[in-house]
């Protein structure tokens, strides 16, 4: 993190500045100087979105508006969002009031780097680098529900991500995978639900990448292998697996190798 907080893009337009927000929040005597939005969290963003758009002499995008706001502007401004994490993309957390950062550096699908101001700071630094996970709970290290990427002007998502998979052949062990796909036998068991490492089938298909969304576990369906089965063992219902997997039309027909979406139990 490299951000002057004497740079324009922190500052009110009223004081010389770029920034159309509020002053910071100064109850705890932690604003750097008058015209300051530091610290607080909408003038983080909005200071910092800009600044990694290119934005050099202006703050034209998101705005002077409460954090939990955010999302009722995208499509006025014409932005995108999503739930993957993209550099330099505002996250958006609301529940009554709101919470916003900026990712700085994404270090994977669930892991980044953000970058990121409070209204209730009372310690320095009052402009903070912050590591935030994804969680089994969605919300990214914070109280407030996790409600959006708003990614950054002229983002344009490509491909959607794909989980990859291997075909076990005659011979293959878990561990010699584990190496093949750098990654350890306890994941391979923990993604693909296999509760013996030492008994693999060939021809069966595994995952050796991690699930792509924290909501859903997945499973891939093995020969013999009944939804009412599969439903037993993840303590769910046909019904809900078939909601969240729509290409089944007929319960009492699944075939080895489709991967089923398993709703994770909050």
């Amino acid at each position: 993190m490299n951000y002057d907080i004497h740079d324009k893009h922190f500052i009110r337009k009223q004081n010389g500045g770029y920034s159309p927000c509020v002053p910071g929040n100064d109850k705890y005597g932690l604003r750097p100087f008058e015209g300051s939005v530091l610290p607080n969290c909408v003038g983080a963003v909005v200071s910092v979105y800009n600044i990694k758009a290119g934005e050099k002499d202006n703050c034209k995008w998101l705005g002077n508006r409460n954090a939990v706001d955010f999302v009722k502007f995208v499509d006025l401004q014409g932005l995108k969002c999503g739930q993957d994490p993209v550099e330099g993309a505002c996250m958006v957390w609301g529940h009554g009031e709101g919470h916003v950062a900026v990712v700085d550096k994404v270090i994977d699908n669930d892991t980044v780097i953000t970058v990121e101001s409070g209204w209730s700071y009372r310690t320095e630094p009052i402009l903070r680098e912050i590591t935030r996970k994804r969680g089994a709970n969605g919300r990214w290290g914070y109280t407030y529900e996790f409600l959006m990427f708003i990614y950054p002007p002229g983002y344009e998502p490509g491909p959607a991500p794909v989980r990859q998979t291997y075909k076990i052949k005659w011979g293959d062990t878990l561990s010699r995978i584990a190496v093949k796909f750098h990654v350890t036998v306890q994941e391979l068991c923990e993604w693909n639900h296999i509760a013996n490492p030492n008994r693999i089938y060939a021809g069966d298909v595994i995952f050796v990448s991690p699930p792509l969304d924290p909501q859903f576990t997945e499973y891939v369906i093995k020969r013999g292998d009944t939804l009412s089965g599969i439903a037993k063992k993840f303590g769910t219902t046909i019904k809900q697996i078939m909601e969240d997997n729509p290409f089944i039309k007929d319960p009492n027909k699944i075939y080895a190798g489709d991967v089923l979406k398993i709703r994770r139990k909050s």
